[in-house]
């Protein structure tokens, strides 16, 4: 267990320790969980993070690297199903 200091800003810093077993690095994206007093991080996969930047429309490629418009519309397909999924968990 570890110990963080919340910043003024709301921010904190994950231990290199945690960073390491997570497998994150910078620019990563982690989901926070809380339930019952307790906060929980979860390392968001790569291709998820690609896929809600291309829903959100902050996906910058270079023009050798253009998704086409089936993966685009594929990948807010699966973002979709993944928010009917979570709505109807509730």
């Amino acid at each position: 267990m570890s110990t963080v200091t919340l910043s003024s800003k709301g921010q904190i810093v994950v231990p290199k320790t945690i960073r390491t077993s997570l497998g994150v690095e910078a620019g990563d994206k982690l989901r926070i969980y809380f339930r019952d007093g307790v906060a929980q991080l979860a390392r968001v996969p790569r291709t998820a993070s690609a896929r809600a930047e291309v829903k959100a429309g902050f996906l910058k490629r270079s023009t050798q690297d253009k998704l086409t418009a089936a993966q685009v519309n594929d990948a807010i397909g699966e973002m979709l199903l993944q928010q009917d999924r979570r709505t109807r968990a509730k």
